[in-house]
Parts: structure tokens; sequence; C-alpha cells
């Protein structure tokens, strides 16, 4: 199975869910992961704490981020890993505020008043 997102073990997987199901990405509506996608691309480039961040990294936070929400397991494949050159301990602290800003967002008027939680001067 060529584009398969799951590997045949866990072990070799980083960010895998709790309860060990795998579940790939052809399980999920490509509409509604691309929907997500376009959503939490629109909050990062907001964002600005990831304000000089390469766009490659932008873009595997990005992935990482959809695929927490949508419960796709794991979280980072190690293919994804390999392929971006992005290890998922590098990533999960934003992936974390992503899903935080995602979630508060997706509670309001879409932009609307929307302040990401990361940028937020303190």
């Amino acid at each position: 199975k060529p584009d398969e997102d799951v590997a045949d073990s866990n072990s070799n997987n980083i960010g895998s869910s709790k309860s060990g199901a795998n579940t790939s990405v052809d399980k999920v509506d490509e509409t509604r992961f691309q929907e997500h996608v376009k959503s939490i691309m629109k909050i990062a480039l907001k964002d600005q704490c990831l304000i000089g961040f390469r766009p490659s990294k932008i873009s595997a936070l990005v992935l990482a981020t959809t695929r927490q929400i949508l419960e796709l397991t794991p979280t980072w494949p190690q293919h994804l890993a390999k392929l971006t050159g992005y290890a998922y301990e590098e990533l999960s602290c934003y992936v974390e505020f992503l899903v935080i800003d995602y979630e508060i967002f997706e509670s309001t008027d879409k932009y609307e008043g929307f302040i990401s939680l990361i940028a937020s001067p303190t």
C-alpha cells in the first residue's frame, strides 16, 4: 500500500495516539483535510511567534496540527519526519499552541477579533 500513512509498527512512529489506533489520511475526507489545512495555515501566518520560521517549518507545523485535530495517528509518522527533516519534538510545542488557537478560532466568528495565544503580548 504505497501512500499509506501508517507504518507496520507504532514503534517507529512519532506522536502516536494513546489508544494505539491507526488512522490514515485516506480515511479522512480529503476536502475536510484541505479545509483544516487552509484554516490552520491562515492562523499560523498571522501568528507573530512564527515570524522568522522557515516556510518548511510552518508547513510542517500546519500538517502536524491538522493531523492532531483530525485525530490521525500517528500525529507525525516517521515518513513525514524524514520527508520534512523535522522531528515531532521540534514541532510539538507549537502544534499544541496552534491546536488551542484553532479551537478558539472555530468558537469565534472566524477572524473577527481573533488573537493568537502565542502572539499575545504579555
